[in-house]
């Protein structure tokens, strides 16, 4: 929450997230984005164009990110070096153990 808070408005009054961009934005989504391809399909077939069609699953996307690649794309979009620290620290692969009624799990 804290990093939608801090660093969505950031992004997009710096025009950071690009025209096509619809998920995480303010009353935009998959609706929209669907709209959008239903109005320009079908211009695109009267023009003989080719249209490409490319959907992924991108549930844990941040788990595949390259964490020093993020960074240095954050630091280069000028987000305040606190704010990046917060995220790096948010990514960083992390070890647990429950201690539960004395007995405690492996990590």
């Amino acid at each position: 929450m804290l990093i939608k808070r801090v660093c969505k408005p950031y992004l997009e009054m710096t025009g950071a997230f690009g025209y096509n961009q619809l998920a995480y934005r303010e009353k935009s989504g998959a609706r929209d984005a669907l709209a959008l391809l239903t109005i320009e399909w079908p211009s695109a077939f009267n023009s003989r164009d080719k249209i490409v069609v490319y959907c992924s699953d991108v549930a844990g996307a941040f788990d595949r990110v390259l964490l020093t690649k993020l960074v240095e794309k954050l630091n280069a979009k000028g987000v305040h070096p606190k704010i990046v620290r917060v995220v790096e620290s948010w990514l960083q692969e992390r070890r647990a153990r429950v201690l539960v009624g004395g007995q405690t799990s492996t990590e």
